[in-house]
């Protein structure tokens, strides 16, 4: 009896090893996950923000031009 006791207590201990091991598995695979949209985001608001800048700017020449021209 002591003996099946001790084999269930190991058996559940290796479930909870898988567990856990799983559990850390899955949240590093969703921290990278987020890692790479924050990463991504922060590229694709860098190219907007640069794209913005060069058409304000070109915008920005055309008036200044378009006024030395008057």
């Amino acid at each position: 009896m002591n003996e099946a006791i001790r084999v269930e207590g190991n058996e559940r201990e290796e479930v909870d090893t898988a567990m856990m091991k799983r559990y850390t598995e899955e949240l590093n695979k969703l921290n990278e996950t987020i890692q790479n949209e924050r990463k991504n985001r922060e590229e694709s608001e860098t190219a907007i923000y640069d794209m913005l800048k060069d058409v304000v700017s070109k915008v920005k020449a055309e008036i200044d031009t378009e006024k030395k021209e008057r």
